[in-house]
């Protein structure tokens, strides 16, 4: 089954640095080129948002584990176990990992 970005219900995008988060963003097509600052207003990304991101806190806030907590995140999320952080009835989400040199991963989890 093909999936697109705009199918996704939340991300947990990889952060090591906050500019890869809003690089990310971009080049996902959730925003156009420079726009992405704008895209992460909190009441697009934040709880109750739009289009949660990091519903975890993120690498930056919770831990920097190599992005599995965003793995982990994200299970939660789609099983409905995420406690007063669950979103309502996800079906399908997005999971990024960034690595040195341009080195990229997704992978698409749903229900």
């Amino acid at each position: 089954m093909g999936r697109k970005t705009e199918d996704a219900d939340f991300a947990q995008i990889y952060e090591c640095f906050t500019f890869i988060a809003l690089r990310q963003i971009e080049e996902l097509g959730l925003c156009e080129r420079e726009q992405s600052p704008d895209f992460v207003t909190m009441d697009r990304i934040g709880p109750g948002g739009s289009f949660p991101i990091k519903t975890h806190g993120g690498l930056l806030s919770q831990a920097h584990i190599k992005g599995l907590n965003h793995i982990a995140e994200a299970l939660l999320q789609l099983r409905g176990e995420a406690g007063e952080k669950q979103l309502p009835d996800p079906r399908v989400g997005l999971v990024t990992g960034y690595g040195e040199f341009s080195n990229a991963s997704l992978l698409v989890l749903n229900t």
